[in-house]
């Protein structure tokens, strides 16, 4: 849930709490911390729901709450999650810097959408417009419903 200024500079920019986190979970490259991080990425299905590890811990301490971990990242589609953690992946080997990145899509599922461009990699989430909600002053996008998870 965000006020409307909030979600109308998320829109803008693209970035939000959680994507900021994730950007400041991946950015370390060096010290043991940053070495499990990159270890448990390299593990196919490090990202699936519930989100846990080395990956949940660097979030937390980005700070990344428990309960946006669990809406913003644990409630994203598994294949999805999947498909940014090989380019992650990928992008840290590579030594390239990962931006992570928020929008809306007229699709009516969730997507990304992985760049790359220089010696940048930016991974965009998308979330379908159908999933706006609006109560208030306040707007909010439901998270997918990932195996047979109902939305609260």
């Amino acid at each position: 849930m965000s006020n409307v200024r909030a979600f109308i500079t998320a829109l803008k920019t693209g970035e939000t709490r959680t994507t900021k986190a994730l950007e400041k979970a991946v950015a370390r490259r060096r010290g043991a911390a940053a070495e499990e991080v990159f270890a448990a990425l390299r593990e196919r299905g490090a990202l699936k729901t519930p989100l846990s590890g080395p990956v949940r811990t660097a979030l937390r301490q980005a700070p990344l709450p428990d309960h946006l971990i669990e809406r913003c990242i644990d409630g994203w589609p598994d294949a999805q999650k999947e498909r940014a953690r090989r380019a992650i992946v990928d992008a840290l080997r590579d030594g390239r810097r990962v931006r992570f990145r928020w929008g809306l899509t007229d699709a009516r599922g969730f997507e990304s959408d992985v760049r790359t461009k220089g010696n940048i990699v930016t991974i965009t989430a998308l979330s379908p417009r159908s999933t706006l909600r609006v109560s208030g002053d306040d707007i909010d996008v439901a998270p997918a419903i990932a195996r047979g998870r109902r939305r609260r």
